[in-house]
């Protein structure tokens, strides 16, 4: 990421719960965050709403619903910092893989990518410090959470390092 410029974010899942709650967080940062991609299922009118309030160019505010390639494309974008995959079900799975083997941040709210393909996703560690960062992590339940605390696995709080 660039230092001292605002943090690009792919929200994909953006008209669901963790999607508003994630475009919440970046209204009340100003500056802080970019919205240069945004992906929905169904819900093409706050989808409009949303693209056109954060300045997401049309091209990269799209319904995916039927088509998880598109949720893909977005996920390696160039421009694009950090991956919040927020989709529901296994439609979210590609999404997950390709932000990964691209080098991206990956904020992942897709429980299917863990709980189906723990294994694929391990296994894809993407580039760089973040690749071998990703690599030493594991599959499941060793991210960090939010504001640095260890994430919640079953109830438990589980160290990131």
């Amino acid at each position: 990421m660039r230092i001292d410029a605002p943090v690009r974010l792919a929200v994909l899942g953006s008209t669901g719960s963790v999607g508003t709650q994630a475009l919440d967080v970046v209204r009340a940062n100003p500056g802080a965050y970019e919205v240069v991609a945004l992906a929905a299922g169904r819900n093409g009118k706050l989808l409009a709403e949303q693209a056109a309030e954060f300045g997401v160019p049309e091209g990269r505010a799209r319904c995916a619903a039927g088509d998880p390639g598109v949720l893909a494309g977005l996920a390696e974008l160039d421009e694009v910092d950090i991956v919040l995959n927020a989709v529901v079900g296994f439609a979210g799975l590609p999404a997950t893989v390709t932000a990964l083997e691209a080098g991206k941040r990956l904020a992942l709210a897709n429980k299917e990518s863990l709980i189906a393909a723990g294994p694929v996703v391990a296994a894809r560690p993407g580039e760089g410090r973040r690749g071998d960062r990703a690599r030493r992590l594991g599959a499941l339940g060793r991210l960090p959470g939010a504001a640095g605390r260890p994430a919640k696995v079953g109830g438990r709080g589980v160290s990131p390092q």
